[in-house]
């Protein structure tokens, strides 16, 4: 008889099928999860940004002070005049006079721009430029000025300098860069020179009314202002807008609405901003700031 060939049992591997229905459900979560978190983020995002436009709207804008331009909207050439108001000679018996004055004039479309620093012993009907109130002599000012430049102001900007303080406080530092060496007291700058300037100093290189002439004086407050802009300017420092705009309450005014005020910062107005032409204007040149500025806008 035969022995049968014992078989070796067979092993058979289980098959595995993926959970089809798991992995659906865990997709579904983690779905769920991520538009929860995006809701969240857009609520608190969009939260904030209000109350970053209401700070700025109710601290800053002043909404029936000029007629309104939409020139900024349409992308075209816009004109904007900067009035800075200081105590003089430093102290606070008389009242503040218009010491600063500047025209700023941007083509978005070819990226050029104007900066032209008026003297503010500049006369309007016998008056100097420094005697006027632009807060309270708004649409008569800007109808004379208009006039004597043959040019529209769109905007206006009041910045209250001697006010300052606070304001420059929230910054630890502030880049300048001086047009020309400065020496007073304990302070010294050279000439086209990067300057980081504490709060302290910075307020007193822009109000010190030393021996040099109005635009000179003018160009130091302009170097101070950019040197601000620049801080408050970028994305970077768009979680602390609110705080600035709070503290700017009382010092600066502006008719630049709040839509108006992010073109400026963050359109193509910028590289119009970054290539800015300086010119010093007074009585004796007032047709050559009329000539460039067609230059610029046409």
């Amino acid at each position: 008889m035969k022995n049968k060939r014992r078989q070796t049992p067979q092993h058979i591997s289980p098959k595995f099928e993926p959970n089809t229905k798991n992995n659906r459900s865990n997709g579904m979560i983690t779905l769920f999860i991520s538009m929860a978190l995006f809701v969240t983020l857009f609520f608190f995002g969009y939260h904030y940004y209000m109350g970053i436009e209401k700070s700025y709207s109710h601290s800053i804008e002043e909404i029936n002070w000029i007629e309104k331009a939409d020139r900024l909207s349409k992308n075209q050439p816009t004109t904007f005049l900067v009035v800075g108001l200081s105590f003089p000679d430093g102290g606070r018996i008389e009242s503040q006079q218009a010491t600063s004055w500047n025209l700023i004039t941007l083509n978005p479309k070819t990226g050029q721009g104007l900066l032209s620093q008026v003297n503010a012993h500049l006369e309007i009907d016998n008056k100097p430029l420094y005697q006027w109130n632009p807060r309270h002599q708004t649409d008569l000012l800007l109808n004379k000025l208009e006039i004597i430049l043959d040019q529209n102001i769109d905007h206006l900007t009041v910045i209250y300098l001697s006010e300052t303080k606070s304001l420059i406080d929230l910054f630890p530092n502030i880049t300048i860069t001086p047009q020309v060496d400065y020496s007073y007291n304990d302070l010294h700058l050279q000439k086209n020179q990067n300057t980081l300037l504490s709060g302290r100093l910075a307020l007193q290189y822009m109000l010190n009314q030393g021996e040099e002439t109005v635009s000179e004086r003018n160009q130091r407050v302009n170097e101070v202002l950019l040197g601000i802009w620049n801080e408050v300017y970028g994305l970077n420092n768009l979680p602390h807008w609110k705080t600035y705009f709070d503290e700017a309450s009382q010092i600066v005014y502006s008719s630049l609405s709040w839509q108006d005020y992010l073109r400026l910062n963050f359109g193509s107005y910028q590289k119009a901003i970054k290539n800015l032409t300086i010119l010093e204007v007074d009585k004796d040149n007032l047709e050559e700031l009329r000539t460039k500025v067609k230059e610029i806008i046409n």
